[in-house]
């Protein structure tokens, strides 16, 4: 378990009396083998928290608490000597975090084949590119025995190859106990892997279950929603989910369930060509899916979608809705919904519902 406890750290701004505040107090826990996902904006002390966590820096006050081995990749150059082949780096960086040789030789062949730079191994690291270089190192932390994993956008480098192993291999640690503590600019592609977030906010920061640590994030960066009614002759009248007309700023659906969208609108005159959307967004996914309407009258008009049961993937999921015509916008209104989908034990124990999923969207299909 990680015990962090009121942690802060200042700096004395250099030749001045000033002091500079780099990480504002936070606490928290993590559990063995939780994942915890920590975000913000830049400036906030995320990295200073990982250095803090990874014994790079002390804190100023406050104290953390962990029995265990914790490895990291948080500064570029760290642990790698640059005038070593990239096999020597392996043996140097086993050694700096205290495996004997003998131990790195057994698996030696599995770090170099994981890393993809079997052509390059035997070069300085000096001629690798960073993102070279960053495969050889996250190669080498997540081979190594450990209690913890400290990554600071580690796994955005390589292809799509590598990062779908990264993230196999993250997820396997995970299975097996190890602790994750990351910070990447993609959340949404790794959210299946956090249990909680921590939201560094200037001076403020909010830790818990991360589905909602990250909505509260996301409300953050969007509240200039966009929202615009220009014809007076349209109305939205009333919006529900399920039937339940009470609207959260977060709806909680179970996967298992089918999900009824009704948004009933007054249109007291009909423009040529008029058509709604509805649009359904995921994170820095700017569209999932849209489903159209063409059909309308004279006053009030139900738009019903009904998306079928184990249709999405966990996460969360924005509702945008339009109408208008190819010539102009009549009312526009982003985040009209905001849906949480969960999986329930009864999902979760599902044999097709093996393994996790980056996309979001996952519909179980029949085969024949």
């Amino acid at each position: 378990m990680l015990e962090v406890n009121n942690i802060s750290k200042v700096y004395k701004a250099k030749g001045k009396s000033a002091k500079v505040q780099a990480l504002s107090p936070l606490s928290f826990v993590l559990k063995k083998g939780e994942s915890i996902a920590v975000f913000g904006k830049n400036g906030t002390g995320k990295t200073t928290l990982l250095k803090i966590l990874a014994n790079i820096i002390k804190p100023t006050s406050g104290d953390v608490n962990f029995e265990g081995k914790a490895l990291s990749i948080i500064e570029f150059g760290s642990g790698f000597h640059p005038d070593l082949t990239g096999r020597e780096n392996i043996y140097f960086l086993g050694n700096l975090y205290g495996y004997k040789k003998r131990f790195i030789s057994t698996i030696i062949s599995t770090i170099i084949n994981f890393s993809g730079l079997e052509d390059k191994i035997e070069q300085p690291i000096k001629h690798y590119s960073n993102g070279m270089f960053l495969r050889l190192a996250f190669s080498c932390i997540s081979h190594f025995p450990c209690d913890m994993l400290i990554l600071d956008e580690v796994i955005q480098v390589g292809d799509i190859s590598f990062k779908k192993k990264s993230f196999d291999r993250i997820t396997y640690l995970k299975k097996n106990g190890v602790s994750i503590i990351f910070t990447s600019h993609d959340l949404e592609s790794y959210a299946m892997l956090f249990e909680k977030g921590l939201w560094l906010n200037d001076s403020n920061y909010l830790f818990g279950d991360f589905d909602i640590v990250y909505f509260k994030y996301l409300e953050g960066l969007i509240e200039g929603k966009r929202t615009f009614e220009i014809d007076e002759n349209c109305k939205i009248e009333k919006v529900s989910v399920n039937g339940n007309q009470k609207i959260d700023s977060l709806i909680n659906v179970f996967s298992n369930q089918k999900i009824e969208i009704k948004i009933t609108i007054i249109l007291h005159q009909l423009k040529s060509n008029l058509q709604s959307s509805i649009d359904i967004s995921c994170g820095s996914l700017p569209l999932v899916f849209s489903t159209h309407k063409y059909d309308f009258k004279i006053g009030q008009n139900e738009i019903i979608v009904e998306i079928p049961e184990h249709f999405f993937a966990k996460g969360i999921y924005t509702v945008t809705f339009w109408i208008g015509n190819e010539n102009e916008t009549i009312l526009l209104k982003e985040g009209i919904l905001n849906l949480n989908i969960v999986f329930n034990e009864e999902v979760v124990a599902l044999p097709w519902n093996v393994g996790k999923r980056i996309q979001p969207i996952r519909p179980k299909l029949n085969w024949m």
